[in-house]
């Protein structure tokens, strides 16, 4: 098993008003804020408050100091300490021993900053307890990322791990299953048994998941589509199953199944 700490996540300033007041409310490490003369409004006011609440300092600067380190700054943006990425290690203590409810994403290989925010974010929603991407060949938990994810990223534990299957093999021992999409698979999302606790293994842009992980799946599904459409985005593909996921969970729920 993994058990040595990995990566940092690699940004000292975040921005997007979202991602700011996320961060301001989850407790995230922020130790400064710059906020541009010229921006007002109840967001920025939120932020100023929530900062004042957490005594993280505010300073008022020219428009130009944030328009110096990024161009989509809206108005304000905050300086945080880099965070500690979870080992596998830490994932196998926190997840304890797995319930019925667990979910765990993992990510193959994504390179889009924006669909990986944006399957942090679905994660979030849908009640994922945490994900897992690779150290190479994928985007890290950046600035955009965290703004695409609406902060969710800085809540969510993210484990960065240098091999998906090692990481998948652990998953089994403790009592995950892992289901993968895959466009060519023979079973449907919405027909096959998806109960259980769940890794739900997600591919990388245009060529979906490795060969090999896919080799580790329990089962593979695929997503209906018409035929001239040839696949769908890895965010939206991913944000589907993760829903699917959480309504089916919910109804057994409800059912005391």
């Amino acid at each position: 098993m993994e058990t040595r700490s990995t990566g940092r996540m690699s940004w000292d300033w975040i921005y997007g008003r979202n991602a700011i007041r996320e961060a301001l409310t989850s407790g995230a490490p922020v130790t400064r804020i710059l906020v541009a003369r010229s921006a007002h409004g109840l967001p920025i006011d939120q932020i100023v408050q929530l900062a004042r609440e957490h005594d993280v300092e505010v300073e008022l600067v020219d428009r130009t100091v944030l328009d110096q380190r990024t161009g989509n700054h809206q108005g304000v943006i905050a300086e945080i300490k880099p965070a500690r990425m979870l080992s596998l290690g830490d994932l196998v203590v926190m997840l304890g021993t797995p319930t019925d409810m667990d979910r765990v994403l993992m990510l193959d290989s994504i390179q889009d900053p924006g669909n990986l925010g944006a399957l942090i974010r679905t994660a979030a929603a849908t009640g994922v307890r945490a994900i897992i991407i690779p150290e190479h060949r994928a985007a890290g938990v950046t600035p955009a990322v965290v703004k695409a994810s609406a902060g969710a990223a800085l809540r969510l534990p993210i484990v960065q791990t240098p091999n998906l299957r090692q990481a998948v093999a652990t998953l089994k021992q403790i009592g995950f299953w892992v289901v993968g999409l895959d466009g060519d698979a023979r079973d449907r999302y919405d027909r096959a048994n998806l109960s259980g606790p769940l890794v739900i293994a997600v591919g990388a842009e245009g060529r979906g998941l490795g060969d090999l992980l896919a080799k580790e799946c329990d089962m593979l599904v695929r997503l209906p589509i018409e035929e001239a459409v040839e696949s769908l985005n890895a965010s939206v593909a991913g944000s589907i199953l993760l829903y699917h996921l959480y309504r089916e969970a919910a109804k057994r729920s409800a059912l005391g199944r």
